[in-house]
């Protein structure tokens, strides 16, 4: 049943996308025209639509792969959605840090040591 709906969606969308290459070649002619004031039999456009690319199995982003169809960050967004992470989040690891690191550094305390906030206490003395 799934191939039915995969063959389906395909012509669809094959259809429609040959019906708004159509009406995007008549715009194009019209307002070229308009704007050189060209005649519109002197002037074609021709927008040939790509096939549908349908991306079934891992076997498939394999392939996209070794011919070279995925850019590094394509690949790294499809890894990070196989994976169950976020792809939106894009800054991870080294990149991200804590909020204090990132912030103004700790005053240093009267007396005392850099990176410690006035009136705490050193670790492990109580």
């Amino acid at each position: 049943m799934q191939v039915r709906k995969t063959i389906a969606s395909g012509r669809i969308f094959s259809t429609n996308m040959h019906e708004v290459c159509r009406h995007l070649q008549t715009l194009l002619r019209s307002v070229y025209c308009h704007i050189y004031r060209a005649k519109p039999e002197d002037v074609e456009f021709l927008l040939v639509p790509m096939p549908r690319l349908e991306i079934e199995t891992i076997q498939d982003f394999k392939v996209l792969h070794e011919i070279g169809a995925l850019s590094p960050d394509m690949t790294v967004k499809l890894s990070r959605i196989l994976l169950g992470e976020d792809p939106s989040d894009s800054k991870r690891g080294a990149n991200k840090r804590p909020a204090i690191e990132t912030g103004n550094p700790l005053p240093e305390k009267p007396g005392g040591q850099p990176g410690q906030p006035a009136g705490s206490k050193p670790a492990g003395k109580p």
